[in-house]
């Protein structure tokens, strides 16, 4: 049902209510969002303001320029982990960094789209911004192993060893 009334909105009568109030929502807040105390839509009209609609909140209180920011906050994040994974050693540390922040990224970007009326309503919280227990804690509990992946050695290096003068070599691990 979600995806009829996601392309016949007009039709769909009570059933694409949620993507009208996304886009009111967005229109009101503008280029830099309503003043303090008169976001309407969000207050009043908007359906779960603090997890699923989050970002249409986000946008009339900050406007434009408030939801361009969290864009690039999330944006920046996914390059984050990205760098961080290509220096991470072991292939399944790197892997791991990689996803996590690529999960996160997607995330951000599917409920971002839910958000905008592009894609059908999903129920998709906003990582790390959204109210909610078990979000945050998963995605902090998947960033929290990564970046313990990112600072692991990988087995494979030489180690660095102290000899009898003080002075650090590089020798093999021993077997």
């Amino acid at each position: 049902m979600r995806i009829l009334a996601f392309f016949n909105p007009d039709g769909a009568g009570v059933r694409s209510w949620h993507m009208r109030q996304f886009q009111y929502t967005l229109a009101h807040g503008g280029m830099f969002g309503s003043e303090h105390g008169t976001a309407l839509w969000a207050r009043s009209y908007l359906p779960l303001p603090h997890t699923d609609s989050l970002f249409a909140s986000i946008v009339e209180l900050t406007g434009f320029a408030g939801s361009g920011l969290v864009i690039l906050i999330f944006a920046g994040l996914g390059i984050a982990f990205t760098l961080i994974a290509w220096n991470t050693k072991g292939k399944c540390g790197r892997l791991y960094v990689f996803c996590a922040g690529m999960l996160c990224f997607f995330q951000a970007l599917l409920h971002i789209s839910v958000n905008s009326v592009l894609l059908p309503a999903t129920g998709v919280t906003l990582p790390m911004l959204s109210y909610g227990g078990s979000s945050l804690l998963s995605v902090m509990l998947s960033f929290g192993i990564a970046l313990s992946a990112a600072a692991e050695k990988d087995p494979d290096d030489p180690v660095e060893e102290m000899d009898d003068t003080g002075k650090g070599e590089k020798s093999l691990p021993h077997s």
